[in-house]
């Protein structure tokens, strides 16, 4: 799994050898770029609006929340179908050997699936938009120059706030796709590895983070849920990797 310019930072688990590591990282990059050229637009009308009338329109911070919203979407999607195809892989892998062990025992049937998850990432979508909106406001009141450099204090503090959303939340909503996707199962997967594969230079946090086991469902599991504890925040690429048994996540049994 070397293609597309990405190469395994560590040496594969098990379960890390089901998961598409180039299409998640392509995905990743992509959708980043994506949803912050597509949001640019109504976030500069904020912008303009804030430095001009020192207000944010709401129909434009509605606009910048759709357009944050809509691109999440396909993460959601991604994750989600990433997830169950791996999961998949690997039991059609061990079926022949063994039945797979009450696997999920300990998950939460009741996760919501992708409908809870739809509509938490539109209303994480709307508190982006309202956040990135403050910031301007904030640049705006701060700003004691005249109003060219008040323009570009607040177009820059609204461009920034944007790009620092957009991360957070393309690394949030590919990991809740994926949560979704392992507990859509009847008999869930039980177990979770973070893995720290996608990123080329990890932070001392993540680095430490890697090859953590947590049940899936369990409150450990949705602590230590990337990007949770990493010091780039959104920047992270962290991901959960799914199996039934402790062997396919353990980091000492990679090949």
């Amino acid at each position: 799994m070397s293609t597309l310019g990405w190469e395994p930072r560590l040496p594969l688990t098990a379960a890390e050898q089901h998961v598409d590591y180039p299409a998640h990282y392509n995905h990743v990059t992509d959708q980043r770029a994506g949803i912050e050229k597509r949001a640019a637009r109504p976030a500069r009308q904020i912008a303009f609006a804030v430095a001009e009338l020192g207000l944010a329109p709401i129909p434009k911070v509605d606009a910048l929340s759709r357009a944050l919203d809509s691109g999440l979407v396909k993460t959601m999607r991604f994750g989600y179908d990433q997830a169950r195809a791996e999961i998949h892989a690997q039991r059609e892998q061990t079926l022949l050997a063994s039945t797979v062990p009450d696997a999920g025992r300990f998950a939460e049937a009741a996760a919501g699936g992708l409908a809870a998850v739809r509509k938490l990432i539109a209303d994480r979508a709307r508190q982006a938009a309202e956040a990135i909106a403050a910031a301007a406001l904030a640049a705006r009141l701060l700003e004691t120059g005249d109003m060219d450099a008040l323009r570009l204090t607040v177009s820059r503090t609204t461009s920034r706030a944007l790009h620092n959303h957009v991360l957070e939340l393309v690394g949030e909503t590919l990991n809740l796709g994926r949560a979704a996707g392992a507990l859509s199962f009847a008999q869930p997967p039980e177990f979770a590895l973070r893995s720290e594969q996608l990123d080329k230079a990890t932070c001392d946090a993540c680095t430490r983070l890697h090859g953590s086991i947590a049940q899936v469902g369990s409150a450990e599991f949705y602590d230590l849920m990337p990007p949770s504890g990493c010091y780039g925040g959104g920047r992270c690429r962290g991901i959960w990797v799914f199996s039934d048994s402790t062997a396919q996540v353990l980091v000492r049994e990679a090949a």
